[in-house]
């Protein structure tokens, strides 16, 4: 009887006037706490929306460069695309792995792209990417990501890109077509 008694006055000190023992420490007068990530969020939402329509639109072409010069996205026999889709830039975290059991959490912007490649495999008839934009130093940024070609269960891409709003993408049809125009394709 006197354990129950006992534990019933532990619970009630914790769970009385305010909530968890923390807040009741800190006082009432205590500056909210705030998470450095969400901070971060919000730095990397205002400087993405402070970029320029010019600069914006040089970044969707060294995407679309990035992506034809990888081999991933069925550059190896340099099939048409059709349906070239973007959606980004997204600001979200991302946890990069060290090593098997230690990770930093970082925030970044993300993109996602999707396409039909019209190949003569079945099998990668759709590419998607994920590509992350990392700054640098001095305004520099570096682009990179993941590609996933296949029907294997990537028909949204990438799961970050889920439910992505994609807007088409005439940057890296171009880069294709001006690619196989090179190399004397004509269909």
């Amino acid at each position: 009887m006197f354990v129950v008694m006992l534990l019933g006055a532990m619970l009630s000190g914790c769970a009385g006037q305010g909530g968890s023992p923390s807040q009741q420490a800190a006082g009432p007068n205590a500056a909210p706490v705030s998470d450095p990530i969400e901070d971060e969020i919000a730095r990397v939402e205002a400087r993405e929306k402070a970029l320029s329509p010019a600069y914006l639109q040089r970044r969707r072409q060294a995407i679309a460069e990035l992506l034809e010069n990888n081999p991933g996205f069925g550059t190896t026999l340099r099939v048409p695309l059709t349906g070239a889709l973007l959606a980004g830039p997204k600001v979200m975290r991302v946890r990069t792995w060290t090593s098997l059991v230690s990770s930093t959490m970082s925030v970044r912007a993300v993109y996602c792209v999707k396409a039909l490649m019209d190949s003569p495999l079945e099998l990668y008839s759709l590419g998607a990417a994920y590509i992350e934009v990392e700054p640098g130093e001095a305004g520099t940024e570096r682009l990179h990501g993941a590609v996933i070609s296949g029907n294997f269960g990537v028909d949204r891409g990438p799961l970050a890109c889920y439910k992505a709003a994609y807007a088409p993408f005439p940057e890296l049809e171009q880069a294709r077509a001006q690619k196989r125009q090179a190399l004397g394709k004509t269909s």
